[in-house]
């Protein structure tokens, strides 16, 4: 490191300021008095995997503080790899400070692998006597935008609305926009989500609840016509539920009702090593799903993670007294279900010389 420091009655000088190093370079200078002051920094991070080794490729960064009666100006422009590129511009301090920035990233799939497009976003935040208020439209891949509006200090508590005009540029087999707002704010618990989204085929869904210190969210999920989705069945789906992170992975308690007067329940824990869900599920009359058959079904067991895969163990009942019941395992190199079916129809025909009644029973 060098550098020469000089005072005198103007003020104190910074000249030459240099730090070298494997990791990084930075020179600048320095220029401080009661009435003006004057600082000016450049700064390169030859690889960036220094400190995100995920990423490679340089950082530069130069800037300019300049202070006056108002306060310190700033002015601030960065490069990183993959093109990316931030702009800060305004007044860093005081009661009237406000910095406007601007971010782009030509293409996001260098960052988020699976998500190709631009992204821009410009905004503003500024000092006022409630806090540092934030104001920001972005613009991402697949003609996606967003607007993000409220506090980020003292307590985070930011109102977002984001929109995505196609969601099958992300979800091939669904198509329509998908439109969601709420709020975000930071509690003496931690963070508190609190958002409504609609997509495509009238889809709504709701979510409220905490996201720290653990997750843990009610929801409700509506669809008016399952049959864009599901050709073969039609009429409307709705969910509600719970959904809470625990110390073994994700919890589910949900219910569900759905067409044809189908009713089903989970609950359990849905993810990791130790996933053991618990599930019911009931149709009042099987005949629009299977014409021809007449009767209810219902079914009930548990889904549960193991060593070699996921195994089930289901008892069913259905038409015509019939009933079943399955276990094994369902996924993995070692698949295998045993099932066993029972099946009894009574059933009556008459000819027209003489009657005649049979009845049979069937086993699988």
């Amino acid at each position: 490191m060098q550098m020469t420091a000089i005072r005198n009655e103007n003020g104190t000088f910074l000249r030459g300021l240099e730090l070298n190093n494997e990791a990084m370079r930075f020179t600048g200078l320095a220029e401080l008095s009661s009435s003006s002051s004057r600082v000016d920094a450049d700064v390169v991070l030859r690889d960036i995997a220094t400190v995100l080794p995920q990423y490679t490729g340089a950082v530069t960064l130069k800037g300019t503080a300049t202070q006056d009666g108002a306060g310190w100006n700033v002015d601030v422009d960065a490069d990183g790899p993959y093109d990316a590129e931030i702009r800060i511009d305004g007044l860093a301090t005081g009661a009237a400070a406000a910095l406007e920035f601007s971010a782009s990233v030509p293409d996001l799939a260098a960052f988020a692998e699976g998500i190709e497009g631009p992204l821009q976003a410009d905004g503003m935040i500024r000092q006022t006597p409630e806090g540092w208020p934030l104001q920001t439209v972005a613009a991402g891949p697949y003609d996606a935008n967003a607007r993000i509006n409220g506090l980020i200090t003292p307590a985070l508590d930011l109102g977002f609305d984001l929109m995505l005009p196609e969601l099958s540029a992300v979800a091939p087999q669904v198509n329509g926009p998908l439109r969601a707002n709420g709020r975000l704010r930071q509690t003496d618990t931690g963070l508190q989500i609190d958002a409504k989204a609609s997509g495509p085929y009238r889809s709504d869904v709701s979510i409220k609840g905490a996201l720290t210190l653990a997750i843990d969210v009610a929801f409700d999920l509506s669809v008016p016509n399952v049959q864009p989705l599901m050709p073969q069945v039609n009429g409307p789906l709705r969910a509600t539920g719970q959904l809470r992170h625990t110390d073994r992975g994700f919890v589910i308690d949900t219910s569900a009702t759905g067409p044809y007067g189908a009713r089903a329940l989970v609950e359990g824990l849905a993810t990791g090593p130790d996933m053991s869900l618990d599930f019911r599920v009931s149709v009042p009359n099987v005949a629009p799903l299977a014409p021809g058959v007449n009767g209810a079904l219902s079914a009930m067991g548990n889904l549960r993670q193991t060593a070699n895969g996921i195994a089930v163990n289901t008892n069913a009942t259905g038409p015509y007294n019939s009933r079943a019941n399955l276990r094994g395992l369902v996924t993995g190199p070692d698949a295998a279900v045993d099932f066993n079916v029972n099946m009894q129809v009574a059933c009556r025909w008459q000819s027209r010389r003489h009657g005649f009644n049979a009845c049979y029973s069937s086993h699988a």
